[in-house]
C-alpha cells in the first residue's frame, strides 16, 4: 500500500502539467508546431532578405531578379522540407509535458517499491531535465520574437523594399563601395539588435511565470519542493518514531493512532513488550542497531543507527549521503521518559546501588538529539502531549515547526531538571557544602493571578524533591487558591509553629510577623491567648494551630475574619462550622509530624543577579547554657516568660522587640530602624498587662536608652543576645533599675 507520501508526490507530478485532456490534444500542440513552423519560416526569411540585399554585389554580371528569384525558390524548398520533418517529428514524440509526467508516474508506479533511495534520486534528475527542456522551449520562443521584432525594424531604418526594388540603387552600390559598407554596416546593426532581443527575451520569459491554467509553476521552485518531499520522506517511505518510556500511562493508545496513520514505531524492552501485548507492531531496537540490548540494558540506543537517525538534517545533502552511505534511517518523531531517579530516591530504604542504576543515559542522549535537530524531528517528554501531536500529525501529516520547537524547550528543560536532581544527590552523598556550580530544579505547582502587587506576575512552584510540612504540600480542604503574598506568610507561620511543639500552641500572623501567640493545655484556651494578644492586628490575618481543630475552637474562629487557617486536622463538626457561609476561608492540613525534616532544607533568597543561600535559623538552645549577667535573678514564672519570649523574637522583623509573658505575646515591635523606636511601640501595645511581664530583643542594647524605657514600663526581665562592645552600659542600667538581663548568645536576624 502506498504511503502519505506517495500520494504527495503523486499530487507534485501532477502539478507539472494541469492541462486538461482536450488542452493537451488540441491547444497545445497546435500551438506548439504553429510556433515552431513560425521561428523556422521567419529565420529563412531573414536569410533570404539579405541574400536579396547583396545580390547585385555578388551576381554583377547575372541580372539581380533572377538572384533574388533564385533565393526565394530556395527558400521555398528549405520551409518546404523543414516543414514535413516537423509533422514527422510531431508524430513520433509525445509533448514535453505528457512526456514528463508520465516518466515521474512511472516512476511512483515501480521503482518506489523496489529502491525507494534510488527512485528520489531519478525523480531529481528528471526534474532536472524538464527543467532544461522548459529552458529551450523559452530560448526557441525569444528567438523567434527577435527576429520577428528584428524584420519590423528594417523600415525605422528607413530601408524599404520599395527603396530597394530601385535599379539606381543597385547601379550605385555597385558602383560605389561606400554605398555597400553603409548597407551592410546597417545590417550588422540590425543584427546586433537581434542578438540583444535573444538575451533580453530569454531573461524575461525564463523569469516570469509562464501560460495559465497551472502552468505558472516557476521550475526551480518545482524542483525545491520535490527535494523537500524527498527531505520530507527522509529515504523512508514510512515515517519512523522511536518510543521507550518509563511512564507507559496513555502510550498504548498513542501508538495505535500511529500506527493507523501508517507510521513504523521502533521500541525497547518494557515498552515493546507492552506495545506488542497490546498488537501494536512494532521493530526491536537491535534490529536497526544491529547490536542485542546489553549490559542489564544499559547499552542499546546510544549507537549511530539511532542518532545519526536523529541528528541527520533534512537540509544537506551531505547529511543525507553520509546516512545513505551507511544505511541509516531517518527517526522523525521520539517519545521517550526517563527512569525514575525521582521516585527511587524518594524511596525510604533506597539504596545508594539502586539510585545510581536509575540514572538513564540513553534516554537523556535520545531526547537531547532529537530537541537539537526539531527543525525536523518532533521530540515527546510529557504524556500531556500526546494529543497535540496526533492531532497534527492526523491533519497535515507532520507537526507545526511552532510544536516542534516549544515541545524542543520542554525536553531541554526536562532533562535540565533530570541532571539537577543527579547532580544534588552526588553532592549530597559526598557531602559537599559548597559547589562550584548549584543546579536547582521545581515544578510548577500553581500560576498565579499576580504577585505581591498586581502589577507583578508570579508563579507557585514546588522543589521536585517535596517537602511534607509545606505550603507547597499543603492539602487544601477550602477556599480560593492561596495568592502570592498569603503563601509569603503561611511559610513564615509553619516556621514559627515548629519551634511550640510541647503545648498546644495557635500562632496569628500578619505581613511576616506574628501578632499573636498563645500557648496553653488546650487548642481552645490557646486560640483565646493568640487572640487576645493583638484582636485588632489579627484581622484579616493567617492562623496556626498545632492540635487538631475541635468545634469550640472552630466556633471562635468562625467569628473572625481570617484569611487561612491551618492545621494537622479537623474534626468533622469543626470543619462544618469553618466552611458554613465561609466558601473562601482558605482551610489547610499539613503533617505537623514532619516538621523537623523540613528544617533540613536551605533558605533561598533571590536578588537581581544573585542569589543567596543559608541554612534555616533553627539552632538548638538550651536555657541552662544562657547567663544571667545582672545582679537580679527571673523568677520562675519569668523564666518560663523568658523560654516563651525568645522563641517568639525569633520571628519578629528586625529590628525586633516583644514582649510577653509565659502564655502568650502582648506586644509587638517589628521592624523599625532605631530599637528604641521598636521598644516603645512593643509597650504600648502591651500597656495595661506588663504585669509579670518579660522583654525580649533580637539583637543587642548597644545603649542603655532602651533599658532606660523598659524600666519605665515596669518590666523587670529582659533576654536579648548580648555581644555588643557597650554590653556593660545595659548591664549597669539593668542593675540600675532593679531589673533582670540574661543573655543567650545567640542572635536572631530577620529581614
Amino acid at each position: 500500500m502506498l504511503s502519505k507520501y506517495y500520494f504527495e508526490l503523486s499530487n507534485e507530478i501532477k502539478s507539472i502539467s494541469k492541462y486538461s485532456k482536450k488542452e493537451e490534444k488540441s491547444k497545445y500542440p497546435k500551438w506548439y508546431y504553429l510556433k515552431r513552423i513560425f521561428y523556422t519560416s521567419a529565420i529563412l526569411f531573414y536569410i533570404s532578405y539579405i541574400l536579396f540585399i547583396l545580390s547585385p554585389l555578388i551576381l554583377k554580371n547575372i541580372y539581380w531578379y533572377w538572384g533574388i528569384i533564385s533565393f526565394l525558390v530556395i527558400d521555398l524548398i528549405i520551409l518546404v522540407i523543414t516543414t514535413f520533418f516537423i509533422f514527422r517529428e510531431s508524430k513520433r514524440v509525445p509533448n514535453i509535458y505528457t512526456t514528463r509526467s508520465e516518466k515521474l508516474k512511472e516512476y511512483i508506479r515501480e521503482s518506489f517499491s523496489e529502491n525507494p533511495l534510488n527512485a528520489v534520486e531519478n525523480l531529481i534528475e528528471e526534474c532536472r531535465e524538464f527543467i532544461e527542456n522548459r529552458q529551450r522551449r523559452f530560448s526557441t520562443i525569444s528567438k523567434a520574437v527577435s527576429v520577428t521584432l528584428s524584420i519590423a525594424i528594417l523600415p525605422v531604418l528607413n530601408v524599404n523594399l520599395k527603396f530597394f526594388f530601385s535599379n539606381n540603387l543597385f547601379d550605385e552600390i555597385q558602383k560605389d563601395t561606400k554605398s555597400a559598407a553603409i548597407l551592410v554596416g546597417l545590417l550588422l546593426i540590425v543584427l546586433l539588435i537581434i542578438l540583444f532581443f535573444i538575451w533580453f527575451w530569454d531573461v524575461i520569459i525564463y523569469d516570469l511565470p509562464f501560460g495559465a491554467n497551472g502552468r505558472n509553476i516557476n521550475q526551480l521552485e518545482l524542483l525545491k519542493e520535490v527535494r523537500y518531499l524527498m527531505y520530507k520522506g527522509k529515504y523512508n517511505m514510512t515515517k519512523r518514531a522511536l518510543i521507550s518510556v518509563s511512564d507507559k500511562a496513555g502510550i498504548v493508545e498513542f501508538a495505535q493512532e500511529l500506527k493507523k496513520l501508517g507510521w513504523d514505531i521502533i521500541s525497547t524492552g518494557g515498552t515493546k513488550v507492552a506495545l506488542d501485548n497490546a498488537g501494536v507492531k512494532t521493530i526491536a531496537i537491535d534490529d536497526v542497531t544491529g547490536f542485542p540490548e546489553m549490559m542489564d540494558g544499559r547499552v542499546k540506543t546510544l549507537h549511530p543507527n539511532i542518532h545519526g537517525g536523529l541528528l541527520a538534517r533534512r537540509d544537506l545533502d551531505s547529511h543525507l549521503e553520509a546516512a545513505k552511505d551507511n544505511q541509516i534511517e531517518l527517526i522523525d518523531l521520539v517519545v521517550v521518559n526517563l527512569y525514575p531517579f525521582k521516585e527511587t530516591i524518594l524511596k525510604p530504604d533506597v539504596t545508594y546501588a539502586d539510585a545510581v542504576e536509575n540514572i538513564d543515559i540513553g534516554g537523556p542522549s535520545m531526547l537531547r538529539s532529537a530537541a537539537k535537530n526539531h527543525a525536523s524531528v518532533t521530540v515527546v517528554v510529557d504524556p500531556s502531549d500526546y494529543a497535540v501531536v496526533l492531532e497534527e500529525l492526523a491533519a497535515n501529516g507532520e507537526t507545526t515547526y511552532e510544536t516542534r520547537q516549544r515541545l524542543a524547550a520542554k525536553v531541554f528543560r526536562h532533562t535540565a531538571a533530570y541532571d539537577a536532581l543527579i547532580a544534588e544527590y552526588f553532592t549530597a552523598q559526598v557531602g559537599e557544602s559548597k559547589p562550584e556550580k548549584l543546579t536547582l530544579t521545581y515544578d510548577l505547582k500553581q500560576a498565579m493571578r499576580y504577585g505581591e502587587n498586581p502589577q507583578q506576575d508570579a508563579d507557585f512552584y514546588q522543589k521536585a524533591l517535596p517537602t511534607d510540612y509545606s505550603i507547597a504540600s499543603a492539602k487544601q480542604l477550602n477556599g480560593k487558591e492561596l495568592s502570592f503574598n498569603n503563601i509569603r506568610d503561611a511559610d513564615a507561620a509553619i516556621r514559627i509553629i515548629r519551634d511550640f511543639k510541647e503545648r498546644p500552641t495557635v500562632v496569628a500572623l500578619k505581613h511576616m510577623n506574628p501578632c499573636g501567640i498563645g500557648q496553653a493545655d488546650d487548642i481552645e484556651t490557646a486560640w483565646d491567648y493568640a487572640y487576645e494578644s493583638d484582636p485588632v492586628s489579627i484581622f484579616g490575618g493567617i492562623v496556626v494551630l498545632n492540635r487538631e481543630v475541635d468545634a469550640a475552637t472552630a466556633e471562635k474562629m468562625h467569628g473572625v475574619f481570617l484569611e487561612i487557617i491551618i492545621a494537622p486536622s479537623y474534626t468533622d463538626e469543626a470543619l462544618a462550622i469553618l466552611t458554613n457561609k465561609k466558601k473562601n476561608l482558605r482551610i489547610l492540613a499539613l503533617p505537623f509530624d514532619a516538621q523537623e525534616a523540613s528544617e533540613v532544607e536551605a533558605e533561598y533568597t533571590g536578588v537581581v543577579g544573585g542569589l543567596l543561600v543559608q541554612n534555616q535559623d533553627v539552632v538548638k538552645e538550651s536555657p541552662a547554657d544562657w547567663q544571667v549577667v545582672t545582679k537580679r535573678q527571673p523568677t520562675e514564672t519569668e523564666a518560663t516568660a523568658l523560654e516563651f519570649a525568645w522563641k517568639a523574637i525569633k520571628y519578629v522583623k528586625s529590628n525586633g522587640i516583644i514582649i510577653t509573658n509565659d502564655h502568650m505575646t502582648l506586644g509587638v515591635g517589628p521592624g523599625q530602624t532605631n530599637r528604641v523606636a521598636s521598644v516603645r511601640i512593643a509597650i504600648d501595645q502591651a500597656k495595661d498587662r506588663l504585669d509579670g511581664a518579660v522583654l525580649a530583643s533580637d539583637a543587642f542594647f548597644p545603649f542603655a536608652d532602651n533599658v532606660e524605657e523598659i524600666a519605665k514600663a515596669g518590666i523587670k526581665a529582659i533576654i536579648q543576645p548580648g555581644g555588643s562592645v557597650r554590653d556593660q552600659e545595659s548591664i549597669e542600667a539593668a542593675d540600675k533599675y532593679g531589673l533582670t538581663m540574661v543573655f543567650t548568645g545567640v542572635r536572631h536576624f530577620r529581614h
